[in-house]
């Protein structure tokens, strides 16, 4: 197959499903693995024109923020699935998809067999758990939904601003002030973080980390939700 992928998470699924060989474009964000770095870039792929001249069986897109550029591509006729997963299981059923696209279903059910078993080993059971703010973007202060709050829980948190499953959400500093956060994380940028004048326990102790890999709802998330896991485990 002839396959453009269009978000760092679908990349990562194919390579991990043993489908990067046929992925003949990219974007500038999809670098993991190093093999990518191969793949021709596609540095405005909001061109619909530019995409059809790659003459793809198959253009994956992601998350809301490309929901309307897919339903573009489909109306010009392009072959394009979008995967907006919206929690941990919506990821495994991404994988699936996927698999199913690329004529991989077994690899697909193995990959989503050894995630689930990885994230039962993460899994945290504690009496206490901290409380645990995660933000998806800076401006305006976001806190990250969709599969966060299932990561969190995993990882033994009390993620009490936003359930899982549920869009993010833009939030207020009183909000966060209510819930006081012990922990705060971030997926990058942690520096503009401790500058914040937010009154709350994460900040005055400085328990801020950054965990970028939380990010994207792909196979590495699991690496991710160990980053957390151990932070969490420690405090």
């Amino acid at each position: 197959m002839r396959i453009i992928s269009l978000a760092p998470s679908n990349t990562e699924i194919l390579f991990a499903l043993g489908a990067g060989h046929e992925v003949i474009a990219r974007t500038p964000d999809c670098t993991f693995p190093d093999e990518t770095l191969k793949i021709p870039e596609l540095s405005d792929y909001s061109d619909i024109n530019y995409i059809r001249r790659f003459n793809a069986d198959l253009i994956l897109t992601a998350t809301n923020s490309q929901e309307e550029l897919a339903q573009q591509l489909e109306e010009k006729g392009l072959p394009v699935a979008h995967l907006a997963p919206k929690s941990l299981r919506g990821i495994f059923d991404s994988i699936s998809v996927v698999g199913d696209l690329t004529e991989r279903p077994e690899q697909a059910s193995q990959l989503i067999e050894d995630l689930n078993l990885e994230f039962e080993k993460l899994r945290l059971y504690q009496w206490k758990k901290p409380r645990v703010y995660i933000e998806e973007k800076s401006d305006p202060p976001t806190v990250a939904g969709n599969w966060i709050p299932d990561i969190a829980e995993i990882a033994g948190a009390n993620y009490g601003l936003c359930k899982g499953g549920k869009n993010s959400r833009e939030i207020s500093a009183k909000e966060v002030a209510v819930f006081d956060p012990q922990i705060i994380i971030v997926y990058s940028n942690k520096k503009e973080m401790l500058k914040r004048k937010w009154k709350v326990d994460a900040l005055k102790n400085k328990q801020v980390y950054e965990i970028p890999l939380l990010s994207s709802p792909g196979p590495r998330l699991v690496m991710g939700c160990s980053e957390l896991r151990k932070i969490i485990s420690s405090f």
